[in-house]
């Protein structure tokens, strides 16, 4: 389209300014919504220690996985810095208390090819300067499904998809008080 009619031909001036009016209306209406672009864990607390978990199933190295999960996804989401334990205001701390994998296809030759994972965690979150208790739960459950790539275990993948989401269940659970 030629000359000034029409949207493309509006003058610079026009175009900017309901230009800044979409803007200004979005950031009102986001800014309303409770979405944050920080992190929503109290500013009282700037680290937290976290040990690796125990484990009380017959399933050995859960423990080990889960731990480097939630680290990564509290440093991710959270403004908290790991540290040593001596160096923490905060210790988030837990257990793996159940793992149960059930098999939901086979293949020709009884190999799982789709399996279902769920774990369940105990965790509590500690205040170390005042031994308040800051957060606990008992029970957190979570269920992964997976179906087994060529050179993996059914049991590995499933495992994976429930713990990455038990770790962000948590994180938000530290970060639904605030």
């Amino acid at each position: 389209m030629s000359g000034r009619g029409g949207w493309m031909g509006r003058d610079a001036h026009g175009w900017r300014g309901n230009q800044s009016a979409l803007w200004l209306v979005a950031a009102l209406v986001l800014g309303g919504c409770g979405y944050t672009s920080g992190s929503l864990v109290s500013k009282e607390y700037r680290t937290v220690y976290i040990p690796i978990w125990e484990n009380t199933t017959f399933r050995r190295g859960l423990e080990f996985r889960l731990t480097e999960l939630l680290q990564k996804e509290v440093e991710r989401r959270t403004h908290l810095k790991l540290t040593t334990e001596d160096r923490a205001d905060t210790k988030l701390s837990g257990e793996v208390v159940a793992f149960q994998q059930r098999v939901l296809t086979e293949n020709r030759l009884d190999q799982p090819l789709e399996t279902q994972v769920t774990v369940v965690v105990n965790f509590r979150w500690e205040d170390l300067r005042t031994g308040r208790l800051i957060l606990r739960e008992d029970g957190l459950a979570q269920t992964g499904e997976a179906v087994t790539g060529l050179g993996e275990t059914a049991e590995g993948a499933g495992a994976t998809e429930a713990f990455e989401d038990l770790v962000k269940q948590i994180v938000d659970k530290m970060e639904a008080g605030w």
